[in-house]
């Protein structure tokens, strides 16, 4: 397989058959037409620029074949942002973890953030 384009579109040529592979994901399964014909959203070229995920493909392909330190790098770089906060307060004391679970942990959740807790240690979740 090959990295390719066209029609202006990402895709793969696969030399071993000599043919296309464009890669799309969508919402819903596609349906052939009663007929057996292909869906026709597959005729429809922004439907298929809208849902083509074909250099997501290779770059995750890559990022897999790519020796680990270097994916290390690739995949932080490459990966969403993750909604985290990160705590270290010392554990075990009243008034700290009182704070951490009555003010902290229900801030998180409300703006959908998932707070990690560390101290001494151990780790909370």
């Amino acid at each position: 397989m090959q990295q390719a384009t066209r029609s202006g579109m990402p895709t793969l040529f696969n030399f071993g058959a000599a043919s296309y592979l464009t890669l799309l994901k969508t919402p819903k399964r596609l349906e052939c037409s009663k007929d057996g014909l292909p869906p026709p959203e597959l005729r429809d070229e922004s439907f298929i620029k809208k849902h083509n995920v074909t250099d997501e493909f290779v770059n995750e392909v890559r990022l897999l074949a790519s020796n680990k330190a270097a994916r290390s790098l690739i995949e932080r770089s490459l990966r969403p942002s993750v909604n985290q906060v990160f705590v270290i307060m010392k554990l075990g004391d009243a008034q700290l973890d009182s704070a951490y679970q009555g003010v902290i942990v229900p801030l998180g959740n409300q703006f959908k953030y998932k707070v990690v807790r560390i101290g001494g240690g151990k780790f909370y979740l």
